[in-house]
């Protein structure tokens, strides 16, 4: 099943308008006992100012999961015989050997590919760490607390 992303309903152009005339309507009514909770529901509901900061940062999000998914981390040994790469999950996406690779030997081949993979595990720690900086800066930025 294809996963589709969140969108915004339309919203009518008078939402304020109407979320205004419907607070003046429960006020000229009689108190009941559905009468807070009407307030309640009422006073929870986004301005169409809130909702557009709402979209812009799914917008924002959105975009950054879509760099996140596409990020790739790479890592070779000290002697360049392998090269790893991987996803922002730490799946392998390549593996690489070079020429010489062959005349390392077996356990020159396996050290040389766990290092490379450590190269590159590292490189994705260092992306996490930036990715995770560079969302906390667009949520800062889009709440303007910059």
């Amino acid at each position: 099943m294809e996963q589709r992303p969140f969108e915004m309903p339309e919203l009518p152009e008078d939402q304020d308008d109407r979320l205004r005339l419907a607070r003046e309507m429960l006020d000229s009514l009689p108190p009941d006992p559905a009468h807070e909770e009407t307030r309640r529901i009422l006073d929870a509901m986004p301005t169409s100012a809130e909702l557009a900061a709402m979209e812009r940062e799914r917008e924002l999000l959105g975009a950054a999961v879509a760099g996140l998914e596409e990020a790739r981390y790479e890592g070779k040994d000290k002697d360049g015989l392998v090269r790893v790469v991987m996803d922002y999950s730490g799946d392998p996406a390549e593996l690489e050997f070079t020429v010489g690779a062959a005349r390392a030997g077996t356990r020159g081949l396996a050290e040389a590919i766990v290092k490379a993979w450590d190269a590159a595990e590292t490189s994705r720690s260092d992306g996490m760490v930036e990715y995770a900086e560079a969302v906390a800066d667009a949520e800062r930025r889009l709440r303007g607390q910059r």
